[in-house]
């Protein structure tokens, strides 16, 4: 049911998005960030499991992981939602 209502949500914001839109242009970072908030506010747990193993893990280049928790994926998630 959550997962219905989190689509409807989504909805909702991607008309405002559009009505917005049409009344004045988004610029591209606006744009960027309504995107990935729409993504995050989608994932389920599987989801979050794979975003925080993803930010954990190191690159290839050298780069470190974060030493995040799940807790800490999930404050993301509510800061995106705003």
């Amino acid at each position: 049911m959550s997962s219905i209502n989190s689509r409807i949500i989504n909805l909702q914001k991607a008309i405002e998005a559009r009505r917005m839109e049409q009344e004045a242009p988004i610029d591209l970072l606006s744009l960027s960030l309504y995107e990935l908030q729409g993504w995050a506010s989608g994932l389920d747990e599987q989801g979050k499991a794979a975003l925080l193993e993803a930010l954990n893990t190191p690159g290839e280049d050298g780069t470190v992981g974060l030493d995040l928790d799940m807790e800490a994926i999930d404050r993301m998630i509510a800061d995106l939602k705003g």
